[in-house]
Protein backbone atom coordinates (compact mmCIF):
# COMPACT_ATOMS: atom_id res chain seq x y z
CA UNK A 1 0.00 0.00 0.00
CA UNK A 2 1.19 3.53 -1.03
CA UNK A 3 1.89 6.47 1.46
CA UNK A 4 -1.33 8.12 -0.36
CA UNK A 5 -3.59 5.21 -0.10
CA UNK A 6 -2.51 4.95 3.83
CA UNK A 7 -2.99 8.48 4.26
CA UNK A 8 -6.66 8.51 2.37
CA UNK A 9 -7.55 5.15 5.01
CA UNK A 10 -6.42 7.17 7.98
CA UNK A 11 -8.90 9.75 6.74
CA UNK A 12 -11.59 8.04 6.03
CA UNK A 13 -11.66 6.24 9.52
CA UNK A 14 -11.33 9.44 10.73
CA UNK A 15 -14.53 10.57 9.25
CA UNK A 16 -16.12 7.07 9.89
CA UNK A 17 -15.14 7.78 13.58
CA UNK A 18 -17.71 11.02 13.88
CA UNK A 19 -20.45 9.38 15.17
CA UNK A 20 -24.55 10.68 14.47
CA UNK A 21 -24.50 12.28 17.77
CA UNK A 22 -21.49 14.55 16.80
CA UNK A 23 -22.23 14.91 13.27
CA UNK A 24 -26.27 15.92 14.28
CA UNK A 25 -24.43 18.59 16.55
CA UNK A 26 -22.64 20.32 13.72
CA UNK A 27 -25.72 20.27 11.78
CA UNK A 28 -27.89 22.19 14.50
CA UNK A 29 -25.03 24.56 14.51
CA UNK A 30 -24.46 25.36 11.52
CA UNK A 31 -28.33 25.66 11.08
CA UNK A 32 -28.89 28.15 14.17
CA UNK A 33 -26.19 30.30 12.76
CA UNK A 34 -27.48 30.27 9.65
CA UNK A 35 -31.03 30.20 9.68
CA UNK A 36 -31.29 27.46 6.73
CA UNK A 37 -31.23 23.80 7.30
CA UNK A 38 -30.48 22.93 3.70
CA UNK A 39 -27.44 24.99 3.51
CA UNK A 40 -26.06 24.01 6.98
CA UNK A 41 -26.68 20.09 5.31
CA UNK A 42 -24.86 21.53 2.09
CA UNK A 43 -21.93 23.02 4.42
CA UNK A 44 -21.54 19.62 6.55
CA UNK A 45 -21.20 17.45 3.14
CA UNK A 46 -18.81 20.03 1.58
CA UNK A 47 -16.81 20.12 4.67
CA UNK A 48 -16.33 16.27 4.61
CA UNK A 49 -15.70 16.15 1.04
CA UNK A 50 -13.11 18.82 1.55
CA UNK A 51 -11.56 16.51 4.40
CA UNK A 52 -10.82 13.68 2.19
CA UNK A 53 -9.29 15.92 -0.22
CA UNK A 54 -6.82 18.13 2.52
CA UNK A 55 -6.55 15.79 5.16
CA UNK A 56 -4.35 12.77 3.21
CA UNK A 57 -1.78 15.87 2.36
CA UNK A 58 -2.21 17.86 5.88
CA UNK A 59 -2.74 14.92 8.33
CA UNK A 60 -5.87 14.33 10.61
CA UNK A 61 -6.58 17.11 12.84
CA UNK A 62 -6.61 16.15 16.74
CA UNK A 63 -10.10 16.74 16.82
CA UNK A 64 -11.54 16.00 13.64
CA UNK A 65 -15.11 17.47 14.33
CA UNK A 66 -14.10 20.56 15.15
Amino acid sequence: MTEHMAAQDEVRRALAAIDRDARARILATLARRFGDLDLAEDMTQEALAQALVTWPQTGVPESPEA
